[in-house]
């Protein structure tokens, strides 16, 4: 999970040596490697928004594992819902942090950044946290390194701001399911009829990606399409919904804001001629963009599980070539 703070890192033992560590970062700084293994600090969100951490004062106890347990009978409502991926004691109180399943880059759009905002102060205030420390950027606390309780756990908005406020999300399509978004199994699509339901499925999920392009994952894409095929008048077999709601997904990999509906009477976006040098180049990137989720996907089911993430150990988890495994791992740890 902390593999995704960005290299360098801040190594500093005290908080009197932040200063320092910062300007060796500037110079170049060192892995983070070694930051999570001695750094009692690191620097966080420096590259996006990948953990919203919040800092909780005032919370009673003898010591921080006092603070810790706490916080949680406090909070216990809030923290059954969507466990903190750590929560940690400090001098006076906590520090509580969620990581997001999508990291938020720093060129999102106003819609995405507002909807941010929104939950950060949503937390904030259901846990009592310290306003003036609610910076997306900045140095923290190494949770591999303080007294307190970190788990392999990732969440996408849309979660969070269910549990401290929205509605709730509807049931999942099926076992170990992720949950969706919240009005998804409260849409209905116009014009959805018989001979056109795929097409009108896969488009209502085009319009739901352009709008929170980082919130998605490929699997819950395809989980928000059962549930707005759900609440249509003549369904789709779930299985069916859900390969649409993933199709749409690899497809927005491919072509961005640029993919919509044309003017055709289909619906359907006019793409290259088969065996042109566009279509080739169309079906490499849809090869890669479905290669690098699989290798993601079997990253994060190496994490779970505690195994060593190797390449071969990728390679046979995710289902393609060692070579492959070895030229997306890296963008995936």
């Amino acid at each position: 999970m902390l593999h995704r703070i960005p290299n360098p890192n801040i190594l500093a033992l005290d908080k009197s040596k932040i200063g320092a560590a910062q300007a060796r970062l500037a110079r170049g700084g060192i892995p983070s490697r070694v930051c999570l293994e001695r750094s009692n600090f690191l620097l966080f969100n420096s590259c996006g928004t990948a953990f919203l951490i919040f800092d909780v004062d005032s919370v009673p106890g003898a010591d921080p594992g006092g603070r810790v347990a706490a916080f949680q009978r406090r909070h216990d409502e809030l923290l059954r819902l969507v466990p903190p991926t750590w929560i940690i004691g400090t001098d006076r109180g906590v520090h509580v942090a969620w990581a997001l399943s999508n990291q938020i880059p720093q060129g999102a759009t106003a819609r995405t950044r507002n909807f941010l905002a929104a939950i950060t102060r949503a937390i904030a205030a259901r846990i009592g946290a310290d306003p003036c420390a609610l910076r997306r950027s900045g140095v923290w606390r190494n949770p591999l390194r303080h007294v307190g309780e970190f788990r392999v756990a990732a969440y996408r908005l849309g979660d969070l701001w269910a549990a401290v406020g929205g509605v709730a999300p509807p049931p999942a399509p099926g076992p170990g399911a992720a949950p969706v978004t919240a009005l998804a199994g409260r849409r209905r699509i116009s014009g959805w009829e018989a001979g056109g339901r795929n097409t009108a499925l896969y488009w209502e999920c085009v319009r739901e990606i352009n709008k929170f392009p980082h919130s998605y994952t490929e699997g819950e894409l395809g989980d928000f399409a059962v549930a707005v095929n759900a609440a249509q008048s003549v369904p789709l077999p779930p299985a069916e919904a859900h390969k649409t709601g993933r199709s749409a997904w690899r497809q927005y990999q491919v072509f961005g804001r640029r993919l919509g509906p044309s003017s055709s009477s289909d619906g359907r976006r006019p793409g290259p001629r088969p065996g042109t040098p566009e279509a080739a180049q169309n079906a490499r990137n849809a090869r890669s963009v479905r290669t690098r989720s699989a290798v993601s996907r079997a990253v994060e089911i190496l994490e779970r599980s505690g195994q060593p993430i190797t390449v071969r150990a990728v390679a046979a988890v995710a289902g393609v070539s060692v070579n492959s495994a070895r030229k997306y791992l890296p963008d995936c740890r």
